[in-house]
């Protein structure tokens, strides 16, 4: 019979060798997990193409619902093209800005004027700065684009910053998606009365607190598997609500799953539109309207809006018509296609002044 103490040394024993033994499968599961997450990373950069990988460049705002990020500095890698993306202090991206006031020249748009697919120095609005200081021009340039925006969220950062800002010149660059990213925003929508209504801004949402957790660990927002993760959820995020319908034209049309939605949408559009217009008329701000890879009855209703206040919009059709100036697969513009933006722009640019 055992006394206490040799029977407390054998209880003892127990628990430590249970404890090694569950250690121990601690150990050989988390390793199982980093070979597996090793093996997957491997073969994904082997055989999927996955779109893009890097971290992401916006972040949650309160104000705005989305921004881009301040004082930062990212690489993007696709199967067609590795590009590099600087913010300044401001969160705009380009060079450091010492005055936002008078006499700049404001970029308004979506990942086209971003400059998403080329490196810092290659997008549009850039080739206007270096233009300018060409010619001698001292006038601000400042990129507004958001990737993955609408209308909407233009007419949002023009409130809260149209008083610090009197640029001569605004641009404002449309692109076919708008008709999805107004409505999936929930940014504004259309009263009974047809009157534009402001809508609070929806909170953060899951997808946004886990890029907060992924940024958070070292290297994970390089990984392929993040990527794609990424990839997958973006592809099957809209599909309940907005779709592209057949191609019509060669042209898919981003308006919605049947034809009350596309009129909505298209609706939703002009009426935000109308009131960046007002705020700029209110400014007396001169404005270029660029209108990329549009729909056909996209474009139309766009311009004959646009000729209401004379103004005539330069006009950039898709890759159907310009290969040449468009990543095959991820559907931007290349270096060639910003060079051939630009150009059309300061055209019209130097003819207002």
């Amino acid at each position: 019979m055992l006394d206490e103490h040799s029977g407390k040394k054998v209880i003892e024993s127990h628990i430590l060798l249970r404890m090694t033994s569950q250690s121990k499968n601690i150990v050989l599961i988390v390793a199982s997990l980093i070979v597996s997450i090793l093996i997957c990373e491997a073969i994904l950069r082997l055989f999927v193409n996955v779109r893009d990988v890097g971290p992401a460049f916006s972040i949650y705002d309160e104000a705005l619902g989305k921004a881009l990020k301040k004082n930062f500095s990212a690489v993007r890698v696709t199967p067609e093209f590795t590009m590099s993306l600087t913010t300044n202090s401001l969160g705009f991206r380009g060079p450091e800005i010492e005055d936002v006031g008078e006499e700049s020249v404001l970029f308004l748009g979506d990942s086209f004027t971003l400059g998403y697919g080329v490196n810092d120095g290659e997008e549009f609005p850039a080739l206007i700065r270096r233009k300018m200081r060409l010619r001698g021009d001292v006038a601000t340039v400042i990129n507004a684009g958001l990737g993955n925006s609408g209308n909407g969220w233009w007419l949002n950062w023009l409130k809260q910053n149209a008083d610090r800002i009197d640029p001569r010149q605004v641009i404002l660059q449309f692109y076919g998606n708008d008709l999805s990213d107004n409505v999936g925003e929930k940014f504004y929508t259309i009263g009974d009365n047809e009157y534009l209504i402001k809508l609070p801004i929806p909170p953060i949402d899951r997808l946004r607190r886990l890029q907060g957790l992924i940024e958070s660990l070292p290297g994970l927002s390089d990984s392929y598997i993040v990527g794609f993760s990424r990839q997958v959820v973006h592809s099957f995020r809209d599909i309940p609500h907005w779709q592209n319908s057949p191609v019509q034209n060669n042209y898919p049309v981003h308006v919605g799953l049947d034809e009350k939605s596309r009129r909505f949408a298209q609706n939703l559009q002009l009426k935000i539109v109308e009131d960046v217009m007002k705020l700029l008329e209110e400014k007396n701000w001169d404005v270029i309207v660029l209108l990329v890879d549009l729909h056909p009855e996209n474009n139309t209703a766009l311009q004959d809006f646009f000729r209401t206040y004379d103004i005539q919009p330069i006009i950039i059709s898709g890759r159907n018509e310009n290969p040449e100036m468009y990543y095959t697969v991820d559907a931007h513009w290349n270096a060639k296609g910003h060079k051939f933006a630009a150009s059309l722009l300061w055209n019209k640019i130097i003819g207002t002044q």
